[in-house]
């Protein structure tokens, strides 16, 4: 009873000030309660989890490039910018290519050939309706490196006119956000081990 009687003095409203410095970071740390919101259904994927490897959809602490949300978590924001870049009408707009891919833009294609921002974006914007293919991604996860710092890793194919999926590719992208506006810095294709 003493030590319980003793926690809640050391609790209140500047009780913290007549502990040891540790003890004042100790308790500091909790009040202020848990950094990160409570993972929900759908945020983890199930089979990652199982295998000891998991990926935690963090919380914005700004607001994503061009949407007004409060609940967009960041696997959400980024993934939802990253679909843009697979659509034929974003890849040959440039002013929206310029907002989406950051200055210093480089990417490592499946093929395993570099490529540079211009050539990225003078490649996209030549792009024919033909060559427009409907991308299929999934198992989007998002991980909060450092503030304003996230990689984005996800799957994809092409859809091919019978259906069937071809092209299957892992793909990361890394993300800067600069004034609530996130920018793709890099991002790198690699070829699948298994079709899915």
């Amino acid at each position: 009873m003493r030590r319980i009687a003793r926690y809640r003095r050391e609790m209140q409203p500047g009780g913290a000030k007549r502990l040891a410095p540790w003890r004042r970071k100790q308790a500091r740390s909790h009040r202020s309660g848990p950094r990160f919101r409570q993972i929900m259904p759908g945020d983890v994927d199930i089979e990652k989890c199982l295998s000891g490897m998991i990926a935690v959809s963090f919380e914005l602490n700004n607001t994503c490039e061009g949407a007004a949300m409060t609940n967009e978590t960041l696997v959400q924001c980024l993934s939802r910018l990253e679909s843009e870049l697979h659509l034929p009408e974003v890849r040959r707009d440039k002013h929206r290519l310029n907002a989406l891919l950051h200055a210093d833009f480089e990417e490592v294609g499946r093929s395993g050939r570099y490529w540079s921002r211009d050539a990225t974006v003078d490649t996209l914007l030549r792009e024919a309706d033909a060559d427009a293919v409907e991308v299929v991604a999934d198992r989007y996860h998002a991980v909060e490196l450092a503030p304003n710092v996230a990689l984005l890793t996800y799957r994809a194919a092409h859809r091919q006119a019978d259906g069937t999926l071809a092209r299957h590719t892992l793909r990361s992208s890394l993300w800067l956000s600069a004034g609530g506006q996130w920018q793709m810095r890099y991002h790198q294709g690699t070829p699948a081990a298994e079709a899915w």
